[in-house]
Order: structure tokens, then sequence, then C-alpha cells
């Protein structure tokens, strides 16, 4: 699981729903989750909070994505791969902190990575889970 530090910067609620705005180092993020501030006592502005996301859910590109619908984007450059038969493995150095995406391998070999390229992290706003 990757977790990294964050500081909840805004939220917009709609009946149950909330998307929150997260600042982590210099970067922003975004999650929706199923809770408001009438339901929970942890989504608060300025509040430090813990951002987790499955490895299997961060994926990545080697161009910088346009004209997507995912928000969340992270530069990051590559610290390390370990190739599986059908699953690898992928360290990410980033400034919003190290992290590591476990990709299919038939899919990892069109991007052509080597330890130092620059990539581009995608995550879905909907795989994003906060804990305080």
């Amino acid at each position: 699981m990757n977790k990294l530090k964050a500081k909840i910067t805004d939220i917009k609620e709609s009946g149950s729903l909330s998307i929150v705005w997260l600042q982590v180092n210099d970067i922003v993020l975004n999650a929706i989750i199923i809770d408001n501030r009438s339901t929970t006592n942890y989504l608060k502005i300025d509040r430090e909070i813990d951002l987790l996301f499955k490895e299997t859910e961060l994926i990545l590109s080697k161009n910088k994505p346009e004209n997507l619908s995912i928000s969340n984007i992270i530069p990051g450059i590559v610290q390390g791969i370990s190739y599986g038969a059908l699953l690898s493995k992928v360290s990410l150095s980033t400034n919003a902190g190290m992290l590591t995406a476990i990709l299919p391998s038939h899919g990892l070999e069109p991007l052509d990575l080597t330890k130092g390229s620059q990539v581009y992290g995608l995550i879905k706003t909907n795989e994003i889970l906060l804990s305080n």
C-alpha cells in the first residue's frame, strides 16, 4: 500500500459524498469519499491525514498525460524495476514521496523504462483512501 502524508486544503460535499483536495508537498491530489463533515470528525481544512492507495492502482505513463479524466498526476523518476513473469514492480521517487506501482509485465514492456526514466503516476480519484 502506498502511504503519503497530506493536508486537507478543500472539501466539496453533495449529500453523503465529498471530494477532498489534499496537498502533498507541492502536489495537489483529490479523493472522493463516502462521508461528509457531518458524519465524520476527520474532514477538516488544514488537517493532516494519511492518503493511501494500492500499488496496483498506480498507472504509469512515459508521456505527460493531457485531456484525461484522471486529475491525480504525480511526476516521478524510476528508482528500480523488478520484472516478473506476470507482474512487475516499479519504484518511483516523487515530490510526494516514494511510490510503488505493480503492473502487468506485458503492459510495462512497451514503456521501455530504465532506472532514471521520467514517468507520470496516475491515480483515479475513487482509488484514494483517507485515514486519520
